[in-house]
């Protein structure tokens, strides 16, 4: 009778603490900034929202990339993952979590980060998968036997690694090549279009920001255009440009993918973190640049366009 009123007692001790537990919630913290930023978090929010029965507690980072109250709010809340958005918000959240001693998982969205850099943060980047990228360069281009990119191996790296073994799997060869500065980007360019001519090759931008770059992209857009290079990157404002086509990120469906992500890290807060490229993704094209390479699109293949240049 004893026994039996023990194991009563431990059941009841232990359904009042299931009782009284705060329930698993998930918190959104992204940057306070003006349109069209705004628009693009506010969208990813969404989507977060919409991939999730839990709750979903937001707070706004001020603009100057500043903690402020963030670290109080994060102490007084119950939250069993943080979803990340921006690369200022993850620097100023990584710290208050490490100041505050707090052991929360980080799940990371429109982000430029390598895995070895951030190990203990599960994202999702901004740059388009490259076995999206390259399924594309074989429906639009199957004349390309050569993709070439300039890339950053400490920052990159990871994402070549992940290139490389979808270009074989499209039949491609991907060509790399390592530059860590504007000058050594600058001189791996001059090398890749004096070494490499004639059909066959064509031309991946990874990186969406060229900031800083300009005189040089400028230089590169005029030498793919003169040679006949199809070029595609993960930023719509190159296709505008010149270039063929570019997949860039569906904000609300990288929102309700980053949210799956969440509901993983909460069942296995131990999990491997790792980094990876987005593949919710839009297509923009540039019709004048596929009319230069005598490319021509289905009425199908149009109506699967979300951005088309020129604007009509």
């Amino acid at each position: 009778m004893r026994h039996t009123l023990l194991s009563v007692l431990l059941c009841w001790l232990l359904l009042a603490r299931l009782a009284s537990a705060e329930p698993a919630a998930i918190a959104v913290i992204y940057p306070n900034l003006p349109e069209p930023y705004h628009s693009v978090f506010a969208d990813i929010v969404s989507g977060i929202q919409s991939g999730t029965r839990l709750e979903v507690k937001e707070y706004l980072l001020s603009n100057d990339g500043q903690a402020g109250a963030l670290p109080e709010w994060l102490a007084k809340g119950h939250y069993s993952v943080l979803v990340v958005l921006g690369q200022r918000t993850l620097d100023a959240v990584q710290a208050a979590v490490q100041a505050l001693g707090l052991k929360i998982p980080i799940v990371a969205g429109a982000v430029k980060i390598a895995p070895e850099q951030n190990p203990n943060v599960t994202a999702i980047s901004l740059t388009a998968a490259p076995d999206r990228v390259f399924d594309l360069v074989r429906t639009f281009t199957p004349q390309t036997k050569k993709v070439h990119v300039v890339y950053d191996p400490v920052r990159q790296g990871w994402l070549i690694a992940l290139a490389r073994q979808a270009a074989a799997e499209h039949g491609l060869t991907l060509v790399s090549y390592e530059a860590q500065d504007l000058r050594s980007t600058a001189q791996r360019y001059s090398e890749l279009f004096n070494s490499n001519s004639g059909p066959g090759n064509a031309l991946w931008l990874p990186s969406e920001d060229n900031a800083g770059q300009e005189a040089l992209l400028a230089e590169v857009l005029e030498q793919i255009w003169r040679r006949g290079w199809p070029a595609f990157s993960s930023n719509p404002g190159l296709v505008k440009r010149g270039m063929l086509f570019a997949l860039y990120p569906d904000n609300r469906a990288m929102g309700a993918s980053l949210a799956k992500l969440a509901a993983q890290r909460i069942a296995d807060a131990k999990a491997t973190a790792a980094v990876l490229p987005v593949t919710d993704l839009l297509t923009a094209v540039n019709l004048r640049t596929a009319d230069h390479l005598n490319i021509q699109f289905s009425a199908e293949q149009r109506q699967g366009f979300e951005l088309v240049f020129p604007v009509p």
